[in-house]
This record gives C-alpha cells, sequence and structure tokens, in this order.
C-alpha cells in the first residue's frame, strides 16, 4: 500500500511531530506501508529518504509535460529514484494540522488536494483529513473551494467542536464529518530531570506579531521579568518553528537585563522531551501547548486561532489562556504563580484522567481511519 501524506513535512515542528505519529501508529498496528509526500513544506528528498519516504512525482511546467516524460520511464525504476505517481497511490491522508478556512484563503485546499479533487488519483482510493482546526469559511470563495474537498473525500476529522460547528453549518456532500484530537499526544518520550539551560520554557510564535508585535513583546517581557526577578525562576527560549520565531527571542534579549540562552532543537522529539522537563512553558505555538498538556506540565499560553481555546478546553485549562492585547500585569503574575503553586507530580496526577482520556479519543480516531481502510 502506498499512503501519501499531505501537509507534513520537517521545518515545522508540528507538522514533523504529525509525520512521526503517523508512521508510529501504522508500525504500532503492524501495517505494511510505504509513504511519500509532495516535496515543499520542509520536505525534500533528504527529508523524505530520512523516514524511509519516497517523494510524489509533484514537477509542474508549462512547457515540459513531466507526467507524460516520467512515464517513459518504468515504475521500478522511478521508485529507485524514490519518486512516485499519482495513479500508484492508495491511501491519501491529508494532516494538515490548520490549513483550510477564511485565514488561509481559498488557493490552499485548491492546491493541497488537487489530485483528489481533479480525480488524478484513482475513484477507489480513499482521502482522510486527519484531525485538524478548520473555518471559519465566511468567504465564499473559500468556502466554494473546501466544498470541492467535501465532495471528493471520505472522512473529514474536525480537530474540536467549533470546528466540527464550521463544517456542518456550511457543507453537505460525500465526506463524513467527526470529531478527533490532535493524535500528537500519542508519541511517547522520556523526560530529563533538568536542562541546565532552564526549568521554564518560553516558546514564541511570530504569528502572534499580527495581534500586535509591540504587545506581545510585552507580555513576554512581563512574564520573563516576573519570573527572574520575583519567583527566582530560570526560563529560556525554546524554539518551535524556524527563524521568525528565533528572531523575536533574539529581538526581546536585545531588550532584557540578562539575555536568556536560546535552545534551537531540530529533532522535535527532543523539544518535546525539553517540554516534559519544564516547570511549566509559556507557549504560543499550538503542538508546543499539545506536548505541554499532554505531558502533565502547567501552561501560560496566547492564542492567534480558536484552535488554542478548544485545546485548553478539552484539558479543562481555558483560564492559562491570556490575551495579549487586553491583559493586567498583576493577572499574568497571578496566574504564573498559581501554576507554580502545584508541585509538578501533584499537578501531573490532578491532570492524568484528562490526559488518558484525550489519547483514548486519539486511539479511537485511528480505530475509525483503520476500519475505513480495512487495516
Amino acid at each position: 500500500m502506498m499512503i501519501e501524506i499531505k501537509g507534513v513535512g520537517i521545518k515545522n515542528k508540528g507538522a514533523h511531530l504529525l509525520l512521526l505519529a503517523i508512521l508510529q501508529e501504522f508500525s504500532k498496528r503492524g501495517v505494511k506501508a510505504d509513504f511519500c509526500a509532495a516535496p515543499g513544506f520542509g520536505m525534500d528528498v533528504f527529508a523524505a529518504t530520512g523516514h524511509g519516504m519516497y517523494l510524489k512525482a509533484n514537477f509542474k511546467s508549462k512547457r515540459l509535460p513531466w507526467d507524460k516524460i516520467l512515464r517513459l520511464v518504468g515504475k521500478k525504476e522511478r521508485r529507485d529514484y524514490g519518486l512516485v505517481m499519482d495513479d500508484e497511490i492508495d491511501l491519501v491522508l491529508d494532516a494538515s494540522g490548520f490549513a483550510y478556512g477564511d485565514f488561509w484563503g481559498h488557493k490552499k485546499p485548491l492546491d493541497r488536494l488537487a489530485n483528489v479533487i481533479k480525480g488524478r488519483v484513482r475513484p477507489e482510493v480513499k482521502t482522510i483529513l486527519l484531525p485538524q482546526a478548520l473555518g471559519p469559511f465566511t468567504d465564499s470563495k473559500v468556502k466554494h473551494a473546501f466544498q470541492k474537498v467535501v465532495d471528493k473525500v471520505d472522512l473529514i476529522f474536525a480537530r474540536d467542536e467549533q470546528s466540527l460547528a464550521h463544517l456542518t453549518e456550511n457543507f453537505k456532500g460525500k465526506a463524513q464529518f467527526l470529531l478527533g484530537p490532535d493524535f500528537t499526544n500519542l508519541l511517547e518520550v522520556e523526560g530529563e530531570e533538568e536542562y541546565p539551560e532552564g526549568n521554564i520554557g518560553i516558546i514564541p510564535n511570530y504569528k502572534m506579531s499580527g495581534e500586535g508585535y509591540e504587545n506581545y513583546v510585552g507580555f513576554l517581557k512581563d512574564a520573563i521579568s516576573h519570573l527572574i526577578q520575583k519567583l527566582n525562576m530560570r526560563p529560556y527560549f525554546l524554539i518551535h518553528e524556524g527563524e521568525k520565531d528565533q528572531a523575536i527571542a533574539e529581538k526581546l534579549n536585545q531588550d532584557l537585563q540578562t539575555e536568556l540562552p536560546i535552545i534551537v532543537e531540530e529533532d522535535p522529539l527532543a523539544i518535546k522531551r525539553r517540554i516534559k522537563a519544564c516547570e511549566m512553558v509559556i507557549v504560543s505555538r499550538f503542538h508546543g501547548l499539545v506536548s505541554a498538556l499532554c505531558q502533565g506540565v502547567p501552561v501560560v499560553s496566547t492564542s492567534w486561532s480558536h484552535k488554542y481555546r478548544m485545546l485548553l478546553k478539552d484539558y479543562q485549562q481555558e483560564e492559562a489562556l491570556l490575551d495579549i492585547n487586553n491583559y493586567q500585569q498583576g493577572a499574568l503574575e497571578a496566574l504564573m504563580e498559581s501554576k507554580l503553586a502545584i508541585p509538578k507530580k501533584e499537578y501531573y496526577q490532578q491532570q492524568q484522567a484528562l490526559i488518558a482520556a484525550q489519547k483514548e479519543r486519539a486511539t479511537k480516531m485511528w480505530d475509525k481511519v483503520f476500519e475505513l481502510i480495512g487495516g
């Protein structure tokens, strides 16, 4: 079985975690399969081969008929060079996380799911959108584009109730709509007792700048100052995605009395391991938030999308979300103090039932997927 995974790559550590979680699940269930992904989004020949994957032949040229050219080469030879054609795919899994809705525009679903929408995969091939945040769909062009997806795919998992409502209120078609949580919570890591850089992870997100850069920077400064001066903690920057997030950390360091360490890990599991070791994280990245919540680590979260609020609701931690444009410094300080007042092991015990429930939901989601594909 050849499975195409969409929306994954290695530059975005959340997308990398999703990829690893998919590969783990097929291995754990003993389902033999080969995997491929289109180049882009941090996925190239080196990334693909490093994960035992193929690249989908996705050449585009107005001058050269690449599809016809590649068919002059035998399937075995294409495989030897790590290439897979659309009509060789047996299953499509879309793990985009958050890619469809007004924020992303109407071209995103048409581009990412083009081979499904345009019938370049065989008619019997199943297409499943794995749990992701979706919507809103108030833009008529966006809604029209996503209707083409709904008409072609078999199953769409919404990651939260608000995303599910966006689906059921706007679309009818072939696809079945179900709820399913983010499934990177099924990736387990061994925790370290302590990292020399510090015990509080600050995970920035450049997208928060769209909510007001000065407000976001001010929020992080307030948090860092109180952690160091009043709570005697050792915060450090933990980069969850790329140069733009790192640039925020570097800019903040220019304004801080004492520069904080900036840690960049290429392995997303190493990031998750560091999060597990933290006493608390100040987090603006969604999968950094997932990694904290599913490992029983206290959080203070910011948000630029409904997906953060809905995830925190799953773990009964809605009070941990602060609006960077409308917060009181005293409220931020009180929130951090309350999170750190409970011993970490005790906090984990309080959260254990919720953590187990979310993992069970993720497992049942995969049960539904394998039931549909007959694996």
